[in-house]
Formats: C-alpha cells, structure tokens, sequence
C-alpha cells in the first residue's frame, strides 16, 4: 500500500545574497515519515509554481510550517 504524500510547504532562502532557494526544516520531513509514515515532499514557497486546486488533487495531506506565535484560533 502506498504511503499518503504530504506536502510541507517550504520557505524563500537566498544564500550568499545571489542564489534563492526553496528550503524546509528537516524536523517536518522527519515527522511525516517517521511519525505519520507519511511520504514527505516539499512544495515551492512560490504560489506560481503550482496552483490551489493542483495541489489538492496531487496531496493526501499537508504541513503547514510557521513561526512561533501561531495561535490555535486560526
């Protein structure tokens, strides 16, 4: 049986002020597939790369990545 695809969406990094990067923390990955047994897959932070509806059709499920302060009441 297939492992459901998890999609984390990933964040904008440029390193060395030149080279922009998508990039997500190791902890989601390891989460999805140690955790959930889960198949992780990153998705662009850029919304152009795949739109809303593709996205809904390709995943089984998402991670939703953030910073600190995120309340329950979103």
């Amino acid at each position: 049986m297939a492992r459901p695809r998890i999609g984390i969406i990933t964040n904008l990094h440029i390193i060395n002020d030149s080279y922009r990067t998508h990039a997500g923390g190791v902890m989601n990955s390891e989460a999805v597939a140690e955790a959930a047994g889960g198949m992780p897959l990153l998705i662009p932070a850029d919304p152009r790369m795949a739109s809303v509806e593709e996205l809904m059709e390709t995943f089984d499920g998402f991670v939703l990545t953030g910073e600190h302060g995120i309340t329950g009441s979103l």
